[in-house]
């Protein structure tokens, strides 16, 4: 099946086809708690909340259900599912019980209202004109009084007497996670709404609170009957709270040895982390290491090891620092990734082309090069001074956290995040397959706030450009720079660039102008062309180093290989750690010292004369490669605890 990321219309058609009862569907709201998935995979159990505002509805519903027929409907074509277990809850008693609490909450000075379904906001009639399709806390409440648009129809969906909803105080949302997602509905209509969380402050009196512990079971906003704005007060033990803690899809695909078999097979680099350990030592017993994990994983007993820092060259000729994972880390972080990625991927916005399947640069650069050739823009391109040391961790779990609504996971990816501080890591590895996804998710603030100042706006991973017209120059740099501070980002100022109408725009390695679109020469295509490599996973197998000028001697000293003139004059610095193979061509010179430190770092050294011609190499033959098949494979299991098992 293929599913929007809220499938709330789809499940609500799916039970009315079932039932076909018009007053029971008057009185049912339908609220999956399958939010995320982007298909149902079969044999998979899923939980559903029906809420039913009359006793005999919910007795019907029993009925219908353990008779559950075959489905015909949009993402459930030609789906069977069957009623495993049932839980029936009298939602007036559970109302009762919370409002035991209520008292204790009037003490706090804010309450959360969580929204694990879009919550539907009416947007101003220009706003939906133009197309804006996403949750902006300015336009939605901040210059309303109080959150009373909110409860406007909520009297009439409480079925209980003597009910009254009065919310006289002034009520300030004093903080704002979550993304608004839109869902196709039919052919040419969409539903929009804002899932996350709204921590609200203000004097909260019993009766406020009242109001609201009910407005949990009946939902806010537009379209309840599909499960639209559904929520819970974080700091009251609601039955939904309880419930939600079985919304644990995601970490069960990802912890599955499917997941994880597919995670290995799907790893390209062969570099080793810390524990020295190999692609190929997985990749020769990958059913194993699957179930291994999958069960360590489940059992809630995986620790992530520490990080391995590599450095590779930078254009400037410097280096950056990575972290890189041990194997077993990089698995389990490409099986979070790849389950995750379409999900994201769906709430990231059409201005993002980076890591991103179907997009690219070559799109990016066709898109702008469409919009230049009208004529009338100005434009600048800018990239995010040192971007993944500056993310935020804490920041980007609560954006992952309002999107999940999955503990497991949020606990496995907690102690991913922890580990990277016991360790002193800055922002997120840039090693980390999860990274990329990750990155993008965080600055999708940034994209979506420019896109509504009406700027054309792309964005390759922390590169930008935003193309605008002349009258808008002065605002446009103080509008990013803004955004960027909300979110604790600084512009690298060295890299702005501002390009006057008219002028070629150079932007992901192309010269783009009014009439032409033209691919620069390698030495001019930018950093981000690196992302590519930064992110294939085989960036960290090293780097080769030729040396083919015979004025140009090798030499080794410390952790460095040096590159010098005949004159003694240093050209060149390289990090041993980040060196793949070196090659001589001709009878460039090297010394003894490079030779052993090749030898002991397990560096081949090849020779080829100026023509190409192959002539040999030195490669190292230690002990660790030495022996039969059969010992190697006793001692690797051996050391490896992972592989063991007892």
């Amino acid at each position: 099946s293929d599913l929007p990321l809220y499938h709330g219309p789809h499940l609500y058609a799916m039970f009315k086809k079932m039932i076909k009862d018009h007053e029971f569907f008057s009185n049912t709201a339908i609220i999956p708690f399958s939010f995320g998935l982007t298909h149902l995979i079969p044999g998979e159990r899923i939980y559903v909340i029906v809420l039913c505002y009359h006793e005999r509805y919910a007795e019907e519903l029993v009925d219908s259900i353990s008779k559950f027929p075959k489905i015909d409907g949009k993402g459930f074509s030609s789906s069977s599912m069957d009623l495993i277990e049932y839980e029936l809850f009298d939602m007036e008693s559970l109302m009762k019980e919370e409002m035991h609490h209520i008292s204790s909450l009037c003490n706090l000075p804010h309450i959360t209202l969580c929204f694990y379904t879009p919550l539907r906001l009416k947007r101003p009639g220009e706003y939906k004109e133009r197309g804006h399709r996403f949750f902006d806390l300015d336009l939605f409440f901040n210059n309303r009084p109080t959150l009373k648009e909110l409860f406007k129809s909520l009297p009439s969906r409480i079925p209980i007497k003597g009910i009254r909803i009065n919310i006289s105080q002034d009520l300030v949302i004093c903080d704002c996670k979550g993304f608004w997602i839109d869902l196709p509905y039919s052919q040419d209509k969409t539903l929009g709404g804002f899932i996350g969380d709204l921590k609200v402050e203000g004097e909260f009196n019993e009766e406020l609170l009242e109001s609201l512990v009910r407005a949990q079971y009946f939902g806010l906003g537009k379209n309840r009957a599909f499960g639209f704005g559904y929520f819970t007060i974080e700091q009251s033990p609601n039955i939904f709270n309880q419930t939600l803690s079985f919304r644990d899809y995601l970490f069960r695909r990802i912890t599955s040895s499917e997941g994880l078999h597919k995670a290995i097979s799907s790893l390209k680099s062969r570099a080793p982390g810390i524990d020295k350990i190999e692609l190929s030592d997985i990749l020769s017993m990958p059913d194993r290491v699957a179930k291994k994990l999958s069960d360590q994983l489940q059992k809630d007993s995986y620790t992530f090891s520490p990080l391995k820092i590599v450095s590779i060259k930078k254009e400037d000729g410097g280096f950056r620092e990575l972290r890189i994972p041990v194997l077993f880390d990089r698995i389990v972080e490409k099986s979070i990734m790849i389950h995750l990625e379409d999900s994201i991927d769906r709430l990231l916005s059409i201005s993002v082309y980076s890591y991103r399947k179907g997009h690219g640069v070559k799109r990016a650069v066709k898109k702008v090069f469409s919009i230049i050739r009208k004529g009338g823009y100005k434009a600048l391109k800018a990239d995010i001074l040192h971007y993944f040391d500056s993310i935020e961790r804490e920041e980007l779990f609560k954006m992952l956290r309002v999107f999940l609504r999955d503990r497991k996971l949020e606990v496995l990816i907690s102690r991913w995040l922890d580990n990277l501080q016991d360790q002193a890591v800055e922002g997120i590895p840039q090693g980390s397959p999860l990274s990329p996804l990750l990155s993008n998710l965080y600055l999708d603030y940034l994209d979506k706030e420019l896109i509504k100042k009406g700027y054309f706006y792309f964005r390759f991973g922390d590169d930008f450009l935003v193309l605008f017209k002349e009258e808008e120059h002065k605002s446009v740099l103080e509008t990013i720079e803004r955004i960027l501070k909300h979110l604790n980002l600084r512009l690298n100022k060295e890299k702005v660039i501002s390009f006057n109408e008219g002028e070629p725009v150079e932007f992901l390695g192309y010269q783009i102008s009014q009439k032409r679109l033209t691919p620069l020469g390698r030495e001019k295509i930018g950093s981000k062309d690196n992302w590519k490599r930064l992110f294939s996973e085989d960036f960290i197998e090293g780097i080769p180093i030729y040396i083919t000028k015979r004025d140009y001697g090798a030499y080794s000293d410390g952790s460095n290989l040096i590159i010098k003139r005949e004159d003694k004059e240093v050209v060149e610095k390289i990090p041993w750690k980040i060196i793949k193979d070196i090659t001589i061509v001709g009878r460039s010179f090297f010394s003894n010292g490079v030779i052993f430190r090749c030898l002991y770092e397990n560096i081949p050294v090849h020779f080829i004369t100026i023509y190409g011609k192959y002539v040999g190499s030195i490669i190292s033959d230690t002990a660790d490669h030495t022996g039969s098949l059969e010992e190697e494979q006793k001692r690797f299991l051996k050391d490896n605890p992972i592989f063991r098992t007892s």
